[in-house]
């Protein structure tokens, strides 16, 4: 199931699903031809008007993260680095400032980590506003900011090595 919307004729003229069922990421293929041939090209949120199921399990959403991410970037092992900061440096910081504040007693890292756990929240209730996406379980941020960048790292690696790279199952080799 495609996970994006275009006219029948827009598809049909680039080669449909058909032309870049070799690839990879197979939905940014079709919208890199869709580009190239000069054709309207828009991402939009559905937001309640669209839903989608990607994972049904954690072991998919592993196996299907790390398939594409390092793709994205175009293998810039540099900007998976890059990435990974960011990710942790936003999502898991904070949390674990709150910690070093304790330890240390120092309020001066108390209100850094406060502040970075507002920003979290401020995305967070973005994010529900714009897509929908639930606030419940806005306090694993932490973890999701260790399993991202974990993710980020897997795929690198087995994008670059090959090694148990695949897709349902499917080995992809090191193309």
């Amino acid at each position: 199931m495609s996970q994006g919307l275009c006219l029948r004729a827009v598809h049909e003229q680039v080669g449909g699903h058909a032309g870049v069922a070799n690839g990879v990421i197979e939905d940014v293929a079709l919208a890199q031809r869709i580009k190239a041939a000069g054709l309207g090209l828009q991402i939009c949120l559905g937001g309640s008007r669209v839903r989608c199921r990607m994972y049904a399990n954690g072991a998919a959403l592993w196996e299907g993260w790390t398939k594409n991410w390092f793709l994205s970037p175009e293998r810039n092992w540099a900007l998976a680095v890059v990435a990974m900061a960011t990710v942790l440096g936003i999502c898991s910081l904070p949390w674990l400032g709150l910690i070093l504040a304790a330890a240390t007693g120092s309020l001066q890292v108390l209100a850094a980590s406060l502040t970075g756990i507002l920003g979290q929240g401020v995305i967070r209730l973005l994010l529900w506003r714009w897509a929908h996406l639930p606030l419940r379980y806005w306090w694993l941020t932490a973890v999701g900011g260790w399993v991202t960048a974990a993710i980020i790292l897997a795929s690198a690696i087995r994008t670059t090595s090959g090694r148990n790279w695949t897709w349902r199952g499917r080995p992809l080799g090191s193309n």
